[in-house]
């Protein structure tokens, strides 16, 4: 009786625990490939040494034709943070403009353009090429606050120091 018992809970615990899925290594296609109790192959991963990670794919999800890899990147976390980024960087670049139109007009306002045309075509031209212009040669990431506000800052200093060189 005690051996009965014995087997039952044996067979019991080895079909608790028994292998649902095989794994097996495929040299021809350079993968592995994984196999349910009935033989299916139910997946298949391959190493990409671009990104050095394992990329695995589902061959049951076939329901546009395509094989799409199964991955641990959440998108929509990813989709926010890119959309937050971008929103920055449209608020900060309208800013540069509107300091870049301020400054304009503040040229216009205190050069009279018609009884002083050299002197306000001097700062205009100063203004525009060491400033403007190098600014428009850069590559910045206006989505960081910080450059931003030491870009306007350097603006306005810049717009300064050209007033009071030149008038």
């Amino acid at each position: 009786m005690k051996a009965l018992f014995t087997l039952v809970i044996f067979i019991f615990c080895v079909s608790l625990y028994s292998q649902t899925s095989t794994e097996k290594y495929n040299s021809v296609s350079d993968r592995f490939e994984t196999f349910n109790s009935n033989g299916d192959m139910i997946s298949y991963k391959t190493y990409n040494s671009i990104k050095g990670q394992w990329e695995t794919y589902s061959v049951n999800d076939k329901s546009d034709g395509v094989y799409h890899p199964q991955s641990s990147v959440n998108t929509d976390l990813m989709q926010r943070a890119l959309q937050s980024k971008q929103n920055r960087f449209d608020a900060n670049k309208e800013r540069i403009t509107a300091m870049l139109n301020l400054c304009y007009v503040t040229i216009y306002q205190k050069i009279d353009s018609k009884t002083n045309y050299t002197i306000y075509t001097r700062v205009y031209n100063r203004f525009t090429n060491e400033y403007v212009t190098p600014l428009n040669n850069k590559s910045y990431d206006f989505s960081n606050t910080v450059l931003t506000d030491n870009i306007i800052n350097w603006l306005d200093t810049g717009l300064k120091t050209i007033f009071s060189q030149e008038l």
